[in-house]
């Protein structure tokens, strides 16, 4: 059994809620090719079946009449309701694509996009062919949110919009093919457009204006959707609550625009980061009975989620970053709505504070500002240009591309020692450069470093990162001998701290240090009357641990504060 016994339970429970009306999985294989991976596709198919009536699998070869007629030439491929979407899953879901691939088979079976207002206008009026591959690893946290922006508008504008996962590790003749050095790359019609998860209104508008031409044949869809769903149901009752539950499609291949209800859109308190202490304010904040949403630009769990492995959280000894994340936001979605992938644009203050974001607006009383930090960049020649080329910042995304290679891991404290220890156990020959004499890394940390074969260059700084299309080499500047010299490597990960994403704070007008964090007092009050901030974004011990106490602080204040008005 692929799905624990809890898990199962839990996606009974959502699929009940959730899922609309019945779909098909259609899983192609062929034996001999990824094995493994197609016994894991059709028994996860199968498992996933097992939990709802909603769901119906069917299995073909790659020789059958189906696959010919699917246009399907890779082993496994699953399509998702075939008969009325173009999506697919080329390779089994295996790793973290496998919460995209939940959610989409819930999209589908409400026929719900998740698009709204003029997100959901731009969506409908692509009218050249658009097919969106997204390239993913098993282990990155960020490429299930990219492969959601796909099929968001696969099921937006089913007629010209196709969306496929493509898992790297079982399709290395594409990876080849495409130049796939990192993960997640957006490719529309055959051409790399962006390594990075984007924000919903951004997504949309790189596969908008994309001109890149399609040339493959695509076959038309089936226009008769409503008509075949129908003929599923014999008795008039259930007809007539399958056509109600599927209306929806109709409205969203109109050109009628949602009507927004006011109602829905006030709060008592807006929390704009979904990082650790964003998800922990709103934990609090919801059970203290004030009205919550959580609006993250990205995907909820922050930086936590990039780490390979946690060892400093109570209650695991150690525990994946994405593991922890995911449990830290599924617990906070059990109280508030996290709307990911919907990015803050501005804010005004009023008697309320009105936050308009890509895709809508709301009001609140309070705001809790935890949007965290990014990877700080070493601003050297070549960096820039060699992102996704063999340049990273995020070992557990990009590490699979090159295990076994000789790489260069730039920094000095915990992050750079743990991707350090991760990529040495890839087999990757690991040269640590740290410009001091010593590493700021827990001692328990430098401990297991020491166990592996990697290599440190104390006093060492990258001056440039040199490479055409490709990482090749860095060239070293030692500190205290003043030697420079030039090093192959074939890819550089850079772990050198962060810098707060300040943006915000800056629009209301909130204080910062000299370094760009925002000021806070011990209760994680900014200087701006019910304006809080918690997590990185206001600098000290940027650990995880400390980012969810700030929430907890910031939302008790937030509250307090609220109540005494």
């Amino acid at each position: 059994m692929l799905i624990p016994e809890k898990v199962r339970t839990e996606l009974k429970a959502r699929f009940k809620k959730k899922m609309k009306r019945k779909i098909v999985l259609e899983v192609f294989t062929q034996q001999g090719i990824n094995d493994e991976f197609n016994e894991l596709a059709i028994d996860f198919a199968n498992e996933l079946a097992e939990l709802t009536d909603k769901i119906d699998v069917y299995t073909f070869d790659l020789d059958s009449k189906m696959a010919k007629n699917r246009d399907v030439h890779r082993s496994p491929t699953i399509l998702i309701d075939p008969d009325v979407y173009h999506i697919r899953y080329t390779g089994a879901p295996a790793g973290e694509e496998g919460t995209s691939f939940l959610d989409t088979i819930i999209r589908v079976s409400a026929d719900n996009p998740g698009l709204k207002g003029k997100m959901l206008k731009v969506a409908r009026s692509i009218k050249e062919p658009k097919n969106i591959m997204i390239f993913v690893t098993p282990t990155c946290p960020y490429c299930p949110g990219a492969v959601v922006e796909a099929v968001k508008l696969a099921i937006a504008n089913p007629k010209h919009v196709w969306a496929e996962c493509v898992e790297a590790t079982e399709n290395m003749d594409l990876v080849a093919k495409y130049n796939i050095k990192g993960v997640p790359v957006i490719n529309i019609n055959g051409e790399n457009v962006a390594k990075s998860l984007l924000p919903e209104a951004v997504f949309i508008k790189f596969v908008v204006q994309s001109d890149i031409p399609f040339f493959q044949e695509r076959k038309p869809m089936n226009k008769e959707f409503l008509k075949r769903v129908q003929k599923k149901v014999s008795n008039k009752d259930e007809e007539e609550r399958i056509q109600k539950e599927c209306s929806c499609m109709e409205d969203f291949l109109s050109d009628r625009e949602p009507e927004i209800d006011e109602k829905d859109h006030r709060y008592d308190i807006i929390i704009i980061g979904g990082g650790p202490a964003g998800l922990t304010a709103a934990i609090y904040t919801q059970r203290a009975g004030m009205r919550t949403l959580v609006l993250e630009s990205k995907i909820a769990g922050g930086l936590a989620a990039t780490n390979p492995w946690v060892e400093n959280y109570p209650a695991f000894q150690n525990i994946p970053g994405t593991a922890l994340a995911e449990m830290i936001k599924d617990h906070a979605a059990t109280y508030v709505p996290i709307h990911e992938s919907e990015e803050v644009l501005d804010i005004k203050q009023g008697k309320l504070f009105k936050v308009e974001t890509d895709a809508s607006w709301y009001t609140s009383r309070a705001l809790i500002l935890a949007t965290g930090a990014d990877h700080k960049k070493l601003g050297i020649e070549g960096e820039e240009a060699l992102v996704g080329r063999g340049v990273s910042y995020c070992a557990t995304c990009d590490g699979f591309f090159y295990a076994k290679k000789r790489i260069l891991m730039v920094g000095g404290g915990n992050s750079a020692v743990t991707e350090a220890i991760y990529m040495s156990n890839l087999g990757c020959q690991v040269i640590l450069a740290h410009r001091r004499d010593e590493l700021r890394a827990e001692k328990s940390l430098q401990e297991t470093l020491a166990t592996t074969k990697t290599r440190i260059l104390w006093n060492t700084e990258v001056r440039e990162i040199i490479g055409s299309g490709q990482v090749q080499a860095v060239e070293i500047y030692n500190n205290k001998t003043e030697a420079t010299s030039v090093m192959d490597v074939n890819a550089v990960f850079i772990a050198i701290g962060e810098v707060p994403n300040n943006k915000l704070a800056k629009m209301v007008g909130a204080s910062l240090d000299e370094k760009g964090f925002i000021i806070v007092d011990q209760h994680c009050r900014t200087d701006v009357k019910g304006v809080y901030a918690a997590g990185d974004v206001t600098g000290g011990v940027n650990q995880i641990i400390t980012a969810a106490g700030d929430g907890a602080k910031a939302a008790y204040s937030a509250y307090m504060d609220i109540m005494s008005q």
